[in-house]
């Protein structure tokens, strides 16, 4: 009698297991779905994102353009030097005396001393944005001037970083005897 009903066991065992396939292959299906509907979520949120990110990009890159022209720090040309505006600001901050005293712990460093002008320039630009950390009371000094002629923090910064700049040649100059390195 179990014989008779073998086949019939081995076909309901067989649509079992064909069942159990296909309703974890409907689940999988459902699951990749609802990743793939979260995933277009999340990517049209990260548009909108970079969206806004580029609004408040262009808009600050006007300001700072606007900024720029109205008073600026530096002149260019083959060593960028201070403009007077640059000297007002940098006497307002002490930015002589700071570099002086900067420049002394810097050009104990050989490799200071080795570099050429234009690498001793990207140097103080470069430590000035990127590394000083002025203590509270002087960088309240340089927020009130800034403020005080407005100007932004950083081109107070680039007074500082010419300042060190024009620092460390001096000490080179003087340790080497000669006009090599020309000071502006």
């Amino acid at each position: 009698m179990i014989e008779e009903w073998a086949p019939y066991f081995a076909l309901i065992g067989t649509a079992i297991v064909l069942g159990n396939g296909l309703i974890s292959i409907g689940i999988w299906i459902g699951n990749v779905n609802s990743d793939r509907n979260s995933f277009k979520e999340f990517m049209r949120e990260i548009r909108e994102d970079i969206k806004k990110l580029g609004k408040r990009l262009a808009k600050l890159s006007d300001d700072i353009t606007v900024i720029k022209t109205q008073k600026s720090v530096l002149k260019t040309g083959s060593l960028i030097s201070l403009t007077e505006f640059g000297k007002k600001i940098s006497e307002e901050i002490g930015a002589k005396d700071f570099a002086q005293k900067e420049a002394k712990e810097f050009f104990r460093l050989d490799a200071i001393q080795s570099k050429n002008v234009y690498d001793i320039q990207r140097f103080s630009l470069e430590y000035i944005h990127i590394d000083f950390e002025p203590n509270e009371e002087y960088l309240s000094k340089m927020k009130e001037v800034s403020y005080k002629n407005g100007i932004p923090l950083g081109e107070t910064k680039d007074v500082l970083a010419i300042e060190l700049r024009d620092a460390l040649l001096q000490m080179i100059k003087e340790q080497n005897g000669d006009d090599s390195t020309s000071n502006p």
